[in-house]
């Protein structure tokens, strides 16, 4: 009944901080006509006038160990007036080792410029000074700057490193000193005591502030942990804000052309076609993509006068291999295909701890013993996880009913494709021409129609060449289906599809001498959070360094929030921080402490 009550008022709190954001935001409409704007321009060549965006993220704690759950909160504005983004609907977190290699990828949904998820933190990560980095697809148009990072440290308790943590640089270390209201926060905090004792029920009360107008409302992100676990990051936070503002209004930016469009109603995958030789841009090329599956599947896009490609993905696209080849282009073997990256470029993590290694080695050493409790008791106690599946049932397909559906395996052994295409199927030819083989489909044509190769596919994936299929027998061939008529994908016509479908199916290995690495697509995020206490907590062991950590909690005027946590057996100071942004475009960043005695 807790928690559904919760969920009510967050649902509710939801509602009305969408409701009031109508004010702020643009008019759906005039969003299209802004989208189709930037479409045209950029495929001119022009400089359409897309506002920036900037991201920041709140996580419950800079200090994890493998084995932990690390949850995190993004924010997403426009770099002008600081509101909730109205632009993009997908945002992506990157981790980053030291060495700069993406450790793990996620996709994030956005509400009026707000995401929340978690990352598991498996025990195959190694010890270091880890970055995260959150970002949106039109956020890479101002390349570096847009590319704001956060710092965390992940020890590995497999590493033995526990002494010898970070090696001694001549950095300065973080100032962690607690400011409560340095500046005009418009947020208070009321009934919160200076000190506890382990085991306490605590809460206290978050008001907007009430100098603010009556239509102003915020939401906000909250945590309570250890202060070894914790740092100050909302100055670099800000001072990044003033230095996005500020480069935002100089003569070069405002000269950038735009390659990057806002994802607002789904992801992107764009990408560009140049010729091998010369390295300049293709126009008018049709690039195809299409998945690994049990059944054809294709989608097209033409090249625009710099060469470039969009995709809007769809649920389809989701966590299948997909692939970007030609359609039956004549030189298709003088062009290259270069999908764009999902991510900045790399760069190598700079340790900044605020701790010595003997305050370090103390908290991993508190850190250990919690992780052992769970693996005593086997439970994970408070930590829930949610799972969301989409409702799209979306199944591509280029044909409903084959001409033709032939098993080899139900005949005599045959060699290769040439003797199974002679020998079974009156529908379809393998031809020579030029010193290459080509699939052909034998449906009647009128006077005067060329002959053409077929769209040739293995388990789902579109092929560019028919030479991987030519090499395949009887013994490594399922089923085969023969569509024996035209078919249209955008602006490329078939001439007839056949569909080779292997045993193994979608763990189909075989790939095609020009053919690209496959891309992945990963879902949006399926978060953990911290639940209420259970009945069975009270007898647990609790050494918790993370109190309390809610990634939505919502306040207006006459709708103050109320935070209720319980203190952990672990005595110490503990840090509280309060991130998030109101719908008038203030930055909220609050910080106080406690004592736990």
């Amino acid at each position: 009944m807790k928690e559904n009550r919760r969920q009510a008022t967050l649902s509710g709190g939801q509602h009305l901080f969408d409701q009031r954001m109508k004010n702020y935001l643009l008019i759906p409409s005039l969003l299209f006509l802004l989208t189709g704007l930037q479409i045209a321009g950029t495929a001119q060549g022009h400089r359409p006038l897309t506002k920036s965006e900037l991201a920041y993220i709140h996580t419950d704690r800079d200090i994890y160990l493998t084995g932990e759950y690390l949850f995190f909160k993004v924010y997403v504005a426009n770099a002008e007036n600081l509101l909730p983004t109205s632009q993009s609907s997908i945002a992506y977190l990157s981790l980053y080792a030291p060495s700069g290699t993406p450790v793990s990828a996620i996709t994030i949904k956005l509400t009026s410029g707000m995401g929340w998820g978690s990352i598991y933190l498996n025990d195959t990560i190694r010890s270091g000074a880890y970055r995260l980095r959150p970002y949106t697809n039109l956020m890479k148009n101002q390349g570096s700057l847009s590319n704001f990072s956060k710092e965390i440290t992940i020890i590995n308790q497999f590493d033995n490193l526990t002494g010898n943590l970070i090696p001694s640089l001549a950095i300065p270390h973080a100032d962690t000193t607690v400011v409560k209201q340095t500046t005009a926060i418009p947020v208070t905090v009321t009934q919160l005591m200076n000190e506890y004792k382990t085991g306490d029920s605590a809460k206290f009360e978050i008001r907007l502030s009430d100098l603010l107008s009556d239509s102003v409302c915020a939401h906000l992100s909250v945590n309570i942990a250890h202060e070894h676990s914790l740092s100050d990051h909302a100055r670099s936070f800000l001072s990044y804000v003033q230095q996005m503002k500020t480069e935002s209004l100089s003569p070069g930016n405002s000269s950038a052309r735009v390659n990057y469009l806002p994802e607002k109603f789904g992801q992107l995958l764009t990408g560009r076609v140049i010729n091998r030789e010369t390295k300049r841009p293709v126009k008018n090329c049709m690039v195809l993509l299409s998945c690994t599956d049990s059944i054809v599947n294709l989608s097209g896009s033409n090249t625009d006068s710099c060469g470039t490609f969009r995709f809007r993905l769809s649920d389809y696209n989701i966590t299948k291999k997909c692939y970007l080849s030609f359609g039956n282009q004549l030189h298709y073997k003088e062009l290259q295909i270069i999908p764009d990256q999902r991510d900045f470029e790399p760069e190598t993590a700079i340790p900044v701890l605020p701790l010595t290694d003997t305050i370090l080695s103390k908290h991993i050493r508190q850190a250990e013993l919690f992780m052992s409790i769970h693996k005593i008791y086997n439970t994970q106690p408070g930590i829930i996880e949610q799972h969301f599946t989409s409702t799209a049932t979306l199944r591509p397909m280029l044909y409903k009913v084959p001409t033709e559906v032939f098993y080899p395996s139900e005949y005599l052994p045959l060699k290769d494709f040439k003797e199974i295409a002679a020998e079974l199927s009156f529908q379809i030819s393998v031809l020579k021409q030029r010193d290459q083989y080509q699939i052909e489909c034998n449906y009647p044509r009128v006077d005067g129609e060329e002959r053409g190769a077929a769209a040739i596919f293995l388990n789902g994936r579109h092929l560019d060449e028919s030479s991987t299929v030519l090499r395949m027998g009887s013994a490594s061939i399922k089923k085969i289906e023969v569509m024996n008529a035209p078919v249209v994908c955008g602006s490329q016509v078939f001439n007839g599809i056949v569909a080779i479908f292997t045993p193994d199916g979608m763990n189909d290995t075989t790939d095609t001498r020009n053919s690209l690495p496959p891309l992945l697509f990963h879902p949006v995020s399926t978060p953990a959070r911290i639940a209420e206490d259970g009945e069975n907590a009270a007898s647990l062991p609790d050494f918790r360094h993370l109190l309390f950590w809610e990634p939505e909690v919502f306040i207006a005027k006459e709708h103050p929030a109320t935070i209720r946590f319980k203190t952990s057996g672990l005595r110490g100071k503990y840090l509280i921080h309060i991130e998030g942004m109101t719908s008038s475009g203030q930055i909220i960043s609050y910080h106080d402490e406690i004592l736990i005695k």
